[in-house]
């Protein structure tokens, strides 16, 4: 009588255990795969350079308008009709513009890095031609 007791009070402690021991595994497998939030200075990073872009994006605008309808010749950042993006904003975010052409061009921001030769991408994005 006193087995079968104690085998019944096992099974009524392993229940509650296990409840517990699945809710813990549920908050740890949660957080192990919920995606992470940028910390602060990537954030204000992307956000800057986001609206750069969009002010190169209308300066390459006029530039195609000022050159016969071609991107060609709209190759520097600094000779665009806008502030240059290189002074007061955050340190060492680069913006290049490339494969300029008639359909569309590309802007790549990178950001140096002190002690590293290469730098980091931060953005590249193509603009195709708004027809």
């Amino acid at each position: 009588m006193i087995q079968i007791l104690q085998k019944d009070l096992q099974e009524k402690e392993f229940l509650p255990v296990a409840g517990v021991a699945a809710v813990i595994m549920a908050v740890v497998i949660f957080y192990f795969f919920s995606p992470r939030e940028m910390s602060p200075p990537a954030q204000t990073r992307e956000v800057q350079a986001t609206q750069t872009l969009h002010q190169i994006q209308s300066a390459m605008d006029r530039c195609f308008l000022q050159n016969n309808g071609t991107y060609v010749g709209c190759d520097r950042v600094e000779d665009l009709d806008m502030a240059n993006p290189h002074e007061g904003g955050l340190e060492g975010l680069r913006y290049t513009i490339s494969e300029q052409t008639s359909e569309g061009y590309t802007v790549t921001v990178t950001q140096s890095k002190i002690g590293v030769d290469e730098d980091q991408l931060i953005l590249q994005k193509h603009f195709p031609l708004a027809r």
